[in-house]
C-alpha cells in the first residue's frame, strides 16, 4: 500500500477532500502532512492511525495478508485473529519450536484478555513486529 493509496483512504473514512480537512480530522498541522507525504513516511501515518483506533479501518486486511506472507504461517495468522483452534494448537506447532513454554502461555494469554477487542490485539502485535523488524 503507497503513501497515495493510504491518504486517499483517510480521505475516503473522513469524507474530506483536502489535506487541511485531514489535518483536523487526523489532529495534526497540515503541514506535518505534507511532510509526511513528501517523506513519504508511512510508518508515521500508521502510528497516527493506531492513536486514533482506526488502523484497521484504513489498513484492513492488508496488514493480515503481509502477516501471513512473513515467516509466520497460518497458525500464527489464526493466533493474532483469535481462531481458538489455532490457539489449542500453538504448543505442537512447529512454528512455535523457538518459543519456550512461558512465550507460549503468554501469547495464549494475550488471545484470551483481547477476545472482545481482536483489532487492538492486532494493531500491538502488528507494532511490535515491525519494532521488532527495524531492529534486525
Amino acid at each position: 500500500m503507497s503513501f497515495e493509496d493510504i491518504l486517499d483512504s483517510l480521505f475516503t473514512y473522513f469524507n474530506v477532500s483536502s489535506i487541511s480537512e485531514l489535518s483536523d480530522k487526523l489532529g495534526v498541522s497540515q503541514p506535518a502532512i505534507s511532510k509526511w507525504k513528501s517523506r513519504n513516511s508511512i510508518s508515521a501515518i500508521k502510528k497516527k492511525c493506531r492513536e486514533l483506533g482506526i488502523y484497521q479501518e484504513i489498513f484492513g486486511d492488508s496488514q493480515i495478508n503481509n502477516l501471513q506472507n512473513s515467516s509466520f504461517n497460518d497458525n500464527a495468522a489464526g493466533v493474532v485473529n483469535g481462531n481458538q483452534a489455532n490457539i489449542n494448537n500453538i504448543n505442537s506447532s512447529s512454528d512455535f519450536k523457538n518459543c519456550d513454554g512461558l512465550t507460549k502461555e503468554l501469547v495464549k494469554k494475550l488471545c484470551i484478555l483481547y477476545k472482545d477487542d481482536q483489532i487492538k490485539l492486532q494493531s500491538k502485535l502488528f507494532e511490535l513486529i515491525e519494532d521488532a523488524n527495524k531492529s534486525n
